[in-house]
């Protein structure tokens, strides 16, 4: 199975506005992405009107397996730890957390 993942984070300039506004955001991003999809493209980063960067997309095949989950939640949690970033530390371990999930680990 091949798993889309996507992620968008709307807390700038771009999604300023009405829930209109931001939803016609978030139409126009994910539109740039199906067509990049459609040229074959697997992932990349999301821009907003602006041209900031505020996400990702990716194909990943099989999903990401336990390893690389793993793998993502050790960098997370150094680049949070050196930053004292808590919402980052929350975030490696929700990563981690469903990595042990994925590995049968619980």
């Amino acid at each position: 199975m091949t798993v889309l993942t996507v992620e968008v984070q709307l807390d700038n300039a771009a999604f300023d506005g009405s829930l209109a506004d931001c939803a016609g955001e978030v139409t126009r991003i994910l539109e740039r992405m199906a067509a990049k999809l459609a040229d074959g493209a697997d992932g990349g980063a999301l821009l907003d009107v602006n041209g900031n960067t505020v996400g990702r997309w990716a194909l990943e095949p099989n999903g990401r397996d336990a390893r690389t989950l793993l793998t993502e939640t050790l960098a997370n949690l150094r680049n949070a730890v050196k930053g004292g970033d808590a919402e980052a530390l929350a975030e490696a371990v929700e990563i981690a957390d469903a990595a042990l999930d994925q590995a049968g680990e619980r």
